[in-house]
């Protein structure tokens, strides 16, 4: 009734491509309901492109911060930061990661500098279709949240935060 390895090969494909995609979907959530909030500072950029429909892409002040730092004090291309936190949860300063353990008002956000820009979060955010000019009016900040290693963020840019 069939090649067993076959079968077994495509009961794993199956698998694969059912599990992948669950397990990430399983992760973004738990990250919006349990990651620590982040809200960092927007920079204005082109608000939306009409070709692919309504979203923004978030360009975020610390980016220029650590851009800065990278160039400055020799940062690597990639790693994680110490960010200490006002009770608004806004930045107040940053610090590379150096192992050590988090105050309260700390947080821990990775960072990768790629094609000469630095990434700090998520640099799109998606909204429902037709929205976009009524959001870019109050966008200012960003609502972002990461697990505890500073991994896996998710924005949210519902008005001023």
């Amino acid at each position: 009734r069939g090649d067993p390895v076959r079968r077994g090969l495509i009961l794993l494909g199956l698998a694969l491509a059912l599990g992948l995609p669950w397990h990430r979907t399983m992760e973004a959530l738990r990250i919006e309901a349990e990651g620590r909030r982040v809200v960092l500072s927007l920079v204005p950029r082109d608000p939306r492109a009409f070709l692919t429909g309504d979203y923004f892409t978030l360009d975020y002040r610390l980016s220029s911060d650590v851009e800065k730092r990278i160039e400055a004090d020799g940062w690597p291309d990639a790693g994680t930061l110490v960010l200490t936190l006002d009770e608004g949860d806004r930045v107040v300063s940053l610090d590379l990661d150096g192992d050590v353990e988090l105050k309260a008002n700390q947080a821990r956000l990775g960072y990768v500098r790629r094609n000469g820009e630095t990434v700090v979060a998520p640099e799109r955010w998606y909204v429902a279709e037709g929205t976009g000019p009524a959001q870019q009016r109050r966008r200012d900040r960003a609502a972002v949240r990461f697990d505890d290693d500073g991994q896996g963020g998710r924005a949210s840019c519902r008005g001023r935060v």
